[in-house]
């Protein structure tokens, strides 16, 4: 297995999500909100992040977006939002 950049955009397809109410410790976003499993072509594992607007529905296609400004050096700095 090798390291290989993907090409932005980063396009995925929603797996699967859940609807999270009460987020554990250390979770800074305001609840509720969408946690999501993006299966990306080609890519071995599916990542789990949080949609930053919209409802989630399986299949649709969702963008990666990064906080570039002022980020947190958390994984709270990746989320997706919706392919328009």
């Amino acid at each position: 297995m090798t390291w290989e950049t993907l090409p932005n955009p980063v396009i995925g397809t929603i797996h699967t999500y859940a609807e999270v109410v009460y987020a554990g410790t250390g979770i800074e976003l305001s609840t509720p909100y969408w946690q999501i499993d993006v299966e990306i072509p080609g890519l071995a594992t599916i990542p789990k992040s949080y949609l930053l607007y919209g409802k989630p529905f399986i299949g649709m296609k969702v963008k990666a977006q990064f906080r570039t400004e002022n980020p947190t050096n958390t994984i709270l700095d990746y989320c997706w939002v919706p392919c328009e």
